[in-house]
């Protein structure tokens, strides 16, 4: 039952939507990609989400940025499609989040027993196998 909770939240955030785009610290960017064929993408060496949209030549590629991401430098994307590989910049602008601040009652929500662990690993691994089994999903239609 907790596996097709996952998977429907899952499939509830993707299916239809995309967030709002905002180049900034914590925000998204998505950029469209024309290729024939489904590209990788990558920042650092890190490979980022490529989406499939309603067109067969077309994707989007969806890149999260940290909160502490340094805007003083351009955000750069490598877009590899078979042989050929493109280089983007994407630059950031500055935003100031309003600061807020949460009193936790149990300290183990911050701060796990070791006796958590074991429990936090099972749900990762049951959250990255239903996000794996979803793009898989998603890049086949």
């Amino acid at each position: 039952m907790k596996m097709f909770l996952m998977l429907m939240l899952c499939v509830g955030l993707f299916a239809d939507f995309l967030p709002k785009e905002s180049k900034v610290p914590g925000g998204v960017a998505i950029l469209k990609v024309v290729s024939q064929n489904r590209p990788n993408a990558y920042h650092n060496d890190q490979k980022l989400m490529v989406l499939e949209t309603n067109k067969s030549d077309e994707y989007d590629l969806l890149i999260g940025f940290s909160l502490d991401e340094n805007i003083s430098k351009p955000y750069e994307v490598i877009i590899e499609d078979g042989n050929n590989s493109s280089r983007y910049s994407i630059n950031l602008k500055d935003k100031k989040y309003k600061k807020q601040y949460i009193t936790m009652k149990n300290d183990r929500y911050v701060t796990p027993k070791k006796m958590d662990y074991a429990r936090i690993s099972s749900e990762k691994k049951d959250q990255q196998l239903l996000l794996k089994h979803f793009l898989i999903k998603n890049s086949h239609h």
